[in-house]
C-alpha cells in the first residue's frame, strides 16, 4: 500500500510540473512572449527604415557631379553600414569584389584587412567557409569551381565595401589638393 500511495504521489508531481503551471509563471511567459514579439516588430520596422534611407542617400550621392564627392560619400555611407555579423560582413567583401571570383581564403583576409574582428573564432576560415557555403544556398551567392562571388541579380544593398588604405590614402590627397579639409 505504501508503495502504491508513494507512485501515486510520484505521478502527481510529474503531472503537477508538466500541466499544472503557477499561474504566474503562465502569465510571465505570455508577457514575455507578446514582448518579443513587440521587439521583432520594431527590428522589422527599424530595418526596413535603414534600407529605405540607405537607397536614399545612394540615390543623392549618384547625382554629385563631382567624382572625389561621391567616392567619399560612398566610402562614408560603407562605414555608417558597417555589418554587425560574419555573414554581413562576407555579403560586403563579396559585394566590393564584384563579380571576380574569390575563395574563402581570400574572403577571410579580405575581412582581416578591414578590421573585422576573426579572432573571435577558433577557425576563423571555417566560418567563412560555411557562411559561403549558406548564402551559395539561400541564393545570394553562387560557387564555381571551388570559388565564390555575389549573383548578378543580387542588388548591392549594403555598400560597396569600405575603401582600402591605399584608396583612402588617394581620396585624402584628392581632397586636401581641392581645399576642402576642414581644420579644427
Amino acid at each position: 500500500m505504501a508503495l502504491t500511495y508513494g507512485l501515486y504521489v510520484c505521478k502527481l508531481s510529474v503531472y503537477e510540473a508538466l500541466f499544472m503551471t503557477p499561474s504566474n509563471d503562465v502569465r510571465t511567459i505570455e508577457k514575455k512572449l507578446k514582448e518579443l514579439s513587440a521587439l521583432i516588430e520594431q527590428r522589422e520596422q527599424t530595418q526596413s527604415r535603414v534600407t529605405k534611407t540607405e537607397a536614399v542617400i545612394r540615390a543623392f550621392i549618384e547625382l554629385l557631379e563631382d567624382d572625389v564627392d561621391q567616392r567619399i560619400y560612398t566610402a562614408r555611407l560603407a562605414a555608417a553600414n558597417k555589418p554587425h555579423g560574419i555573414t554581413g560582413a562576407v555579403k560586403n567583401s563579396l559585394t566590393a569584389t564584384g563579380k571576380k571570383l574569390v575563395t574563402p581564403i581570400e574572403v577571410r583576409d579580405d575581412l582581416q584587412k578591414s578590421g573585422f574582428p576573426l579572432s573571435g573564432y577558433s577557425n576563423a576560415l571555417a566560418v567563412v567557409y560555411t557562411t559561403l557555403k549558406r548564402l551559395c544556398e539561400q541564393g545570394f551567392a553562387e560557387k564555381i569551381e571551388g570559388k565564390c562571388r555575389m549573383k548578378a541579380s543580387t542588388p548591392k544593398s549594403s555598400g560597396s565595401g569600405m575603401p582600402s588604405d591605399k584608396e583612402m590614402k588617394e581620396l585624402l590627397a584628392q581632397v586636401a589638393k581641392k581645399g576642402r579639409v576642414r581644420k579644427k
